[in-house]
This record gives structure tokens, C-alpha cells and sequence, in this order.
């Protein structure tokens, strides 16, 4: 009897026990989202919601349902530093120089030796590509962006590298390694692009910085002569201005008197084509009353030309 009751206890304790491990088993499929993540829903490998919002939701239970958390909301970062020179220790190019003994670098348009150093922020745009269309999506963009770096780079001169084109260098690499992430709908979005440390390799700095540097006088001598220019330049223009308007003023005076002289001169010339002796004898006392006030002494001589100086009347001023 009392075996009957203590296999009826076990049967009943393991009854409540199968119970309770299943209540625990669908219980398990009660799951949350943070507000940071999207959740990827499968059912036997189907993908059933590409799309869980954040929350608390349920799936069935493992192996039935199971639930892929991506951090959506979260600004990834990885640094491309192949082309740089060896400084840090846990860095691609630190152990391919250790290894090698060479020192990774890149080629510019004008077949320049460049060390750099990029960073490259990127967002998970799509949970379900991100997960099940590429396998290794950092290493991916990794290679697109270095790919990128490359092209770039091969297409222009060390100078503007070096120097004022790292803003244009930094969107163009963006905009073509998010073309190329888009055709291969890897789920990844760039945010940012920097390139943190752009030089030449150090045995050959110090000449780069005196190029640059020349290059910076030559502009701020350039900028200097311009601005000069347009101090001196609306002067001129206003000198010339002036100049132009006198000689202007000038040309009419000098027609203006010509006219004048030459109107004179004929209405003299047909007075004197009338009455030739009254207008002869008219212009030459005009003559003389316009000449002998300027003479000091004037000698009168009579007509048969005597020279007898007791003949010989003196007029002066004084």
C-alpha cells in the first residue's frame, strides 16, 4: 500500500514538474527589444517579421521561432590605417611591418608616397541584409573603403592631398563607398568619413612641409597683391577718368576758339573784298594800338629816309 502511494507522489511530483517545464518553455518566448535595436523574427529559418519595433514581444520557443537583435540606432566605427606608418601596436600596418619589414603606403595621382589614417563611422540601415546577405560585413566595408582610398587617390596630385583637399577627398570617398555598399545590399549605411592623419613618410616631411609652406606664401603674397590691386585699380580708373574729361574740355575750348578765329578772319577778309584801303588802313591802326603799348621807345623817321639824327624824333614811356 504504501508503495502504491509513493509511486502515485512520484507520478503526481513529476506530473507538476513536466508542468512547470513547460509553462517554462513558453515562457521563454517572451522576449524584449531596446530602443537601440530591431529585431529579426525567423520561424523554422523563414523569415517572418524583418521589422521588430522596440518592446517586449513573444515568439514561440526555440528551435520553432528564434530572434536576431541588430543595433540599428548605434554609430559603428572602424579605422582603416593600411596606409599609414607603423604607430600603433595593435594596428594592420604595425603587424604587416613587423612581419614584413616594409611600410604599408598609399600612391597618389602624381606618383607621390602618402601614409594615412581614416576613420569611417557607419549605422546598420537594413537587419535583414546586415545579417544574411554578407557574411562579414565589417571586413566588407573595410575593403571598400580601402578600395575607395585607392581610386582616390591615384587621382590626384600629393599637394592638394596633403593639403586643402581632404574635405572634397573625405565626400567623395563617402559617396562612392556608399554606391558600392548599395549594390551589394549589405545593410550599411556611412555616416562619416575622416581622415584623421594624412602625411608623407617621414623621411621626406620635412621637404614637404617647406613645399607647403612656400606654398601658403605664395598664396597670402598672391591674395596681398590682389587685394593692392583693388586699392589701387578704382584710383587709376578715376585718374584716368579725370584726365580723359579735361583733355575732353581742352579739344572743345581749343575748336570753340578755332571756330571763333576762323569766322573772325572771313568776316575781316569780306570786309576787306569791299572796301580794301578803309579795311587796310582799320587793321593797321588795330595793329599798332595793340603793339605800341608794349614798346618802350619808338623812333619816327620821315619818309625820304633821312638819317640825320638831329632828325630823328625819340618817344618813350618815361
Amino acid at each position: 500500500m504504501e508503495m502504491k502511494n509513493a509511486i502515485s507522489s512520484g507520478k503526481k511530483f513529476t506530473f507538476y514538474i513536466l508542468i512547470a517545464l513547460i509553462v517554462l518553455y513558453f515562457a521563454s518566448g517572451i522576449y524584449s527589444i531596446s530602443q537601440t535595436q530591431a529585431g529579426v523574427q525567423q520561424r523554422f529559418g523563414r523569415i517572418i517579421n524583418p521589422n521588430v519595433k522596440p518592446g517586449i514581444h513573444y515568439a514561440l520557443p526555440w528551435p520553432i521561432d528564434k530572434i536576431d537583435k541588430v543595433s540599428v540606432k548605434i554609430v559603428q566605427r572602424i579605422l582603416i590605417d593600411d596606409f599609414s606608418s607603423r604607430t600603433e601596436k595593435d594596428s594592420t600596418s604595425y603587424v604587416f611591418g613587423e612581419m614584413t619589414g616594409l611600410t604599408p603606403y598609399c600612391i597618389s595621382g602624381d606618383n607621390n608616397i602618402v601614409n594615412m589614417i581614416c576613420a569611417v563611422q557607419y549605422m546598420v540601415s537594413d537587419p535583414v541584409d546586415y545579417l544574411f546577405r554578407i557574411k562579414d560585413n565589417e571586413r566588407l566595408l573595410r575593403d571598400v573603403i580601402s578600395n575607395s582610398i585607392i581610386k582616390c587617390f591615384a587621382g590626384l596630385g600629393v599637394d592638394e592631398i596633403l593639403t586643402y583637399g581632404k574635405r572634397l577627398i573625405e565626400n567623395t570617398l563617402k559617396t562612392k563607398a556608399q554606391r558600392k555598399l548599395d549594390g551589394l545590399n549589405c545593410g550599411l549605411i556611412i555616416s562619416f568619413v575622416e581622415l584623421r592623419d594624412v602625411r608623407p613618410p617621414a623621411t621626406v616631411q620635412a621637404a614637404f612641409d617647406d613645399v607647403i609652406n612656400a606654398k601658403i606664401d605664395k598664396r597670402k603674397i598672391i591674395s596681398q597683391a590682389q587685394s593692392r590691386r583693388n586699392e589701387l585699380l578704382p584710383q587709376a580708373n578715376a585718374t584716368a577718368t579725370r584726365t580723359i574729361e579735361k583733355a575732353e574740355t581742352y579739344k572743345l575750348q581749343k575748336i570753340s576758339a578755332a571756330d571763333g578765329e576762323t569766322q573772325r578772319f572771313s568776316k575781316q577778309l569780306e570786309a576787306y573784298n569791299k572796301m580794301k584801303k578803309v579795311t587796310k588802313k582799320r587793321l593797321y591802326f588795330e595793329f599798332v594800338k595793340q603793339i605800341f603799348p608794349e614798346i618802350e621807345k619808338v623812333y619816327i623817321v620821315d619818309r625820304e629816309g633821312d638819317k640825320n639824327p638831329a632828325k630823328i624824333k625819340i618817344f618813350s614811356d618815361n
